[in-house]
């Protein structure tokens, strides 16, 4: 909250404190913070320091104090712990940990997939492309050793204890493909580490290895992955003359970490 206020109106740390300890002495004497404007050069002018003991300003020290609350636009607010107290006591709320995340409303979540659903649908049209040359690729994480929250015991067991390796925060990316006619394509999946090491595995034939330092889906681990296992599937079925000249499509919903979501015709 300080950084904002400090951002929004270019205060530095000093000039913010100076702000709030000021704001302080004022709600204590039941003063507006506005009587710093009314100030005059033959008036002793007080502050609260950062101990909250009541302290003379040198007039350097108010000019000062006074070019900051202008600056702030006179918006600068104290709000102690008992003002928040009661504040919350009067309109009923309590402070309480964030169970649920909502970007959108169910409205508008609902708008943006119908919406969606129908660009594909015109863009199927337009193109005539067969379901088996439409594609869906997503990712997800997998974690090594999932650690359950609760198990069965003997009654009046105090401590239940549970057995478990260290990797219950290591993961691996899995990322999915299939097509809109149920085609499953070769997985990727992708580790931490460097090296050619974990390409040497046995019985990966049905997977595409891959490694970085994350092991995280990376612009280059996609279009490799396009380039190796997607374009080769869609080849396939070109091979059937129903689809020889047919366009593809893949639909692909990336993180944040990718520049853009795309929609790549092959």
């Amino acid at each position: 909250m300080e950084k904002l206020v400090q951002e929004r109106y270019n205060l530095t740390k000093v000039e913010y404190e100076n702000l709030q300890n000021f704001t302080r002495l004022c709600h204590h004497k039941k003063q507006e913070t506005s009587i710093i404007l009314k100030w005059q050069s033959t008036q002793d002018f007080f502050t609260f320091n950062n101990q909250n003991e009541e302290i003379k300003l040198k007039i350097n020290e108010v000019q000062n104090l006074r070019d900051a609350y202008l600056k702030s636009e006179g918006k600068i607010i104290m709000i102690d712990r008992s003002w928040l107290q009661r504040f919350t006591s009067k309109y009923g709320l309590s402070y309480r940990k964030i169970t649920h995340l909502s970007i959108k409303t169910q409205e508008e979540t609902q708008a943006a997939i119908l919406d969606f659903l129908q660009e594909i649908h015109v863009l199927r049209k337009e193109e005539k492309i067969p379901p088996e040359l439409i594609l869906n690729f997503d990712e997800t994480a997998i974690f090594y050793d999932i650690i359950p929250n609760y198990t069965y015991e003997l009654k009046g067991t105090r401590h239940p204890a549970l057995k478990t390796s260290k990797l219950k925060k290591k993961s691996l990316t899995a990322g999915l493909a299939i097509a809109s006619s149920g085609i499953k394509l070769k997985p990727i999946l992708i580790f931490k580490g460097f090296g050619v090491r974990v390409n040497k595995l046995e019985n990966t034939r049905n997977y595409m290895i891959k490694k970085n330092a994350n092991a995280w889906m990376t612009n280059k681990l996609f279009f490799d992955y396009i380039q190796e296992v997607i374009i080769p599937c869609v080849n396939d079925q070109r091979l059937n003359s129903e689809f020889k000249d047919k366009k593809g499509l893949i639909i692909v919903f990336f993180p944040p970490t990718f520049k853009k979501n795309i929609k790549t015709r092959i």
